[in-house]
């Protein structure tokens, strides 16, 4: 592995949310400071008001301390060869889908597999939001990225020990995917103009009556517009799920 902590001049503090490789639950998160100088801003005292004097060792302030021992209690069950292990299997699993996506022709992997992420986009052909949903046909529920300054739309695989018995499985449907995504065509941009009003758009897009089992044309739109109008539909749709009926 290449050096990515304190060992790498410039890194000054690395978080860590434990729910993800430390298999813990939800709730938990460490952050640290390369030294004590760097780590005090983080913490809060005020004495100036007429009430106790209020310190407070961490952001959050007020929280229940019910997640922290259960952290630490799968913390110590694991210990340090348990999640060497877990590491192993981690690290089988990654170059196994990397593996399995670089042998069909029209995928590439965006950047080497060197930690516990998958990222390929296809050459054009077949559509990319196509394929995830090719994909998830086939059960497999991947993360679709946007275009980013150069970088071309992408799926994105988060891999864990968990994930390790489900590669052999993985190993075909790429292609099958592929293949299906090529004779469905593109998804193709919905009629209409993006910065309608909301319900004009859902309408457009089909959802009014919630979303579709296919995602292809609303990832096509969203990775059309701006990053900034892709942000106020989003937030937009969210608020829309909020309203009563």
């Amino acid at each position: 592995m290449p050096p990515f902590d304190f060992a790498v001049p410039g890194v000054t503090s690395i978080s860590v949310d434990l729910h993800k490789y430390a298999y813990c639950p939800k709730g938990v998160s460490i952050l640290l400071h390369r030294d004590e100088d760097l780590r005090r801003p983080q913490y809060f005292g005020y004495a100036g008001w007429p009430g106790y004097t209020m310190v407070n060792p961490v952001i959050s302030s007020t929280r229940s301390g019910g997640p922290i021992a259960a952290a630490y209690a799968v913390l110590r069950h694991i210990g340090d060869s348990g999640y060497l292990a877990l590491a192993g299997r981690t690290r089988e699993a990654v170059r196994g889908l990397a593996a399995a996506v670089s042998d069909v022709d029209g995928l590439r992997p965006l950047a080497p597999a060197e930690t516990t992420v998958v990222c390929f986009t296809s050459d054009g052909d077949p559509d990319l939001f196509v394929l995830a949903d090719e994909l998830a046909a086939r059960g497999w529920h991947t993360q679709p990225q946007f275009a980013f300054v150069d970088l071309p739309a992408s799926i994105h695989l988060t891999v864990t020990a968990a994930v390790a018995p489900q590669v052999a499985a993985f190993a075909t449907d790429p292609a099958a995917a592929v293949g299906a995504g090529r004779a469905g065509g593109p998804g193709g941009l919905p009629p209409g103009d993006p910065t309608a009003p909301l319900p004009e758009l859902l309408a457009a897009l089909g959802l009014s009556g919630g979303l579709p089992e296919r995602m292809a044309t609303v990832n096509t739109l969203l990775n059309a517009v701006p990053p900034v109008l892709r942000e106020r539909l989003l937030i937009d749709f969210l608020s829309h799920l909020q309203q009563p009926l």
